[in-house]
């Protein structure tokens, strides 16, 4: 974390074909997952709550933030009344 970088095995991830539907020899009917290692994932996750949390705290998301935050869903922003602009 005090370095801030992510090793580079973390950032290798596996290619899985998923079946979807129709024929299994039509490669176009499967679509990719890909599994990322372990710690890489636990370290995303500790630095997601971190940094969430520091947010929160500093109030640096804005009301009329919704996408990626949790807690609030992007349907509710047709329901948002963003405050008059000043001039």
């Amino acid at each position: 974390m005090r370095k801030a970088c992510i090793r580079d095995r973390w950032k290798v991830a596996k290619i899985i074909p998923l079946y979807k539907k129709g024929q299994l020899l039509d490669p176009g009917n499967y679509r990719m997952l890909a599994v990322s290692g372990t710690l890489y994932r636990l370290k995303a996750n500790v630095l997601r709550e971190v940094v969430a949390d520091w947010c929160k705290v500093g109030h640096k998301i804005p009301d009329a933030q919704f996408g990626f935050y949790s807690g609030r869903d992007t349907a509710a922003h047709v329901y948002f009344e963003a405050p008059e602009a000043c001039c």
